[in-house]
């Protein structure tokens, strides 16, 4: 997660709203396209919080969210502080992780309804 903590920080540096929506999408997109272990890794990490905590360890779970805040926090200001935009942002960024986990490919139909920055081809470059 820190990994993609950094990704976010460091393509939205001196940008907001619009434009650091799109910086970010075109970041985590170009991440995804050249390490999808990534991804992999963190949809795992996510499962894996409920699996120790039914087994009694919440220590893993407590430090799992507390990275998702982090994360949160790192797309919320650059997005105004706006709840809603943080929202929608991260809502997409977990349709992508399960889209790519799931494997469709970059011309199905089912990323049509993305924003094109969120879209696995015809990323828009800032």
């Amino acid at each position: 997660m820190e990994d993609t903590i950094r990704t976010f920080a460091e393509a939205s540096e001196g940008l907001e709203g619009e434009e650091a929506l799109h910086a970010m999408g075109n970041a985590y997109t170009k991440v995804i396209e050249e390490h999808p272990e990534r991804l992999l890794m963190q949809m795992q990490m996510y499962v894996a919080v409920k699996a120790a905590e039914e087994e009694g360890d919440h220590e893993f779970g407590e430090s799992v969210r507390a990275g998702w805040m982090r994360l949160w926090d790192t797309v919320h200001v650059p997005l105004g502080a706006d709840v809603g935009e943080t929202t929608v942002f991260m809502a997409y960024g977990m349709l992508i992780n399960c889209l790519v986990a799931m494997g469709f490919p970059a011309d199905h139909r089912v990323w049509e309804g993305m924003y094109p920055s969120a879209r696995r081809t015809g990323r828009l470059e800032h």
